[in-house]
């Protein structure tokens, strides 16, 4: 008789819209993969406080980043048959609700969950009202009362604990053996690296669109990857593609940004970032080796693709596939020899005065579009999509899918 299967694990908070929208896919999950699945409810708060995190990390987000992250839950919910927007007032305690979790059978500690996720989000609901909880609790067969046993408390301390020495950081996180994945929209991820599950193919429906935008810059190992992919994805669906260069750090100081924001990121949200980063790499076909010059410069070369966007690839494969250093100008200047192009020459005009303030008004116009990060994709001239992993949303969008009600591709927005 085999071993028994290594459990899939699944850390989760009420409070967070992703974690309810993951509380009605974990299971299927789980079942495609032929795992255990352990529910492990955990304090969202204290994850947070385990790494040293603020409470609410989305109050330091600049004022794009937060619109675009509560379009984006909506946007989720929307592709996955679920309608309805963030809580007023998010984030609300949720401490109480999580006890209440705790404090049902074991069988019954998702649907309860899910019941509590869906009269939050979907209803408004305050979980810290005992007599919102109450009825709740009472249809899964826990009373009230027991959220405050000790035994309740302690286990979803320890939970949380457990959770965060394993390398969480938020919800919602599957964990399986050493390896963690965080977010819903890590699933599928989590699906192939596990079990070799290919995501069901999306539609391609050329004519639907005309233009796809991909605002970048070389700066970024994401944006790499997204510019790699990109000309494969306008092919697919029919659309002309447009490249749309822009200086990363300028825009960052811009809207409030940490100029690295990975270095400002908690130490096991870092881990995992650069770990992801790979993952997505590999899921694409990507080569990807991470620069020894990072945080790379890339005013000069983001300057000589406002003209040459047709180097964009290349020059960023050259970047974070052969660790060249282009932020240099002679580094650049070789590099450009090397294939044939007339380096002087556009180094030289790299470095005219227009084409400098054309750069400070692409980051301008990138801005008042609601760029805040690279790779941000536009369709048309519709909103920005923000991050190669929200290419299967861009897909959808490039096949004439809806996103939810919320989304509108009205003409007439920023064009590079």
């Amino acid at each position: 008789m085999g071993a028994p299967a290594e459990p899939l694990i699944f850390s989760f908070d009420v409070v967070c819209p992703y974690a309810c929208l993951a509380l009605f896919e974990v299971e299927a999950l789980a079942a495609r993969l032929g795992l255990p699945l352990v529910v492990e409810p955990v304090l969202l708060g204290g994850l947070f406080r385990a790494q040293s995190a603020p409470d609410q990390p989305a109050a330091g987000w600049s004022v794009a980043k937060a619109r675009h992250g509560a379009l984006d839950v909506t946007r989720q919910a929307h592709v996955r048959g679920q309608a309805w927007r963030l809580a007023p007032g998010h984030p609300r305690r949720s401490v109480e609700a999580m006890r209440l979790v705790i404090a049902a059978a074991p069988g019954q500690r998702l649907p309860l969950a899910r019941a509590l996720a869906l009269a939050y989000h979907g209803e408004g609901q305050d979980l810290a009202d005992r007599a919102v909880l109450a009825p709740i609790g009472a249809a899964f067969g826990v009373d009230i009362a027991q959220i405050d046993v000790a035994e309740v408390k302690d286990e979803l301390r320890a939970n949380t604990e457990r959770a965060a020495a394993a390398g969480a950081f938020g919800v919602p996180t599957l964990r399986h053996g050493e390896r963690l994945w965080w977010g819903v929209d890590r699933f599928e991820a989590a699906a192939q690296a596990i079990g070799g599950l290919a995501p069901a193919p999306l539609p391609a429906r050329p004519g639907h669109r005309r233009r796809l935008t991909v605002v970048f810059d070389l700066a970024s190992p994401f944006a790499h990857i997204g510019l790699s992919v990109a000309q494969g994805i306008a092919e697919k669906h029919g659309v002309e593609l447009v490249l749309w260069p822009v200086l990363l750090g300028a825009l960052f100081r811009s809207i409030g940004t940490p100029d690295v924001p990975l270095f400002a990121m908690a130490e096991a949200k870092r881990a995992w970032t650069g770990r992801d980063l790979f993952e997505q790499a590999a899921q694409r076909g990507v080569p990807l080796q991470f620069s020894s010059h990072f945080p790379v410069r890339t005013v000069l070369p983001q300057r000589v693709l406002l003209d040459r966007p047709d180097l964009a690839v290349a020059m960023s494969a050259a970047v974070w596939s052969e660790d060249q250093d282009l932020g240099d100008p002679a580094a650049l200047a070789a590099w450009l020899r090397a294939r044939g192009e007339e380096a002087e020459a556009l180094l030289a005009a790299a470095e005219a005065p227009e084409v400098k303030a054309r750069l400070r008004d692409s980051n301008t116009r990138a801005e008042e579009a609601g760029v805040f990060g690279v790779p941000a994709w536009i369709v048309d001239d519709g909103p920005p999509i923000w991050g190669v992993d929200r290419l299967p949303l861009v897909e959808r969008v490039l096949a004439g899918l809806e996103l939810g009600p919320v989304d509108s591709f009205a003409e007439g927005g920023p064009r590079p």
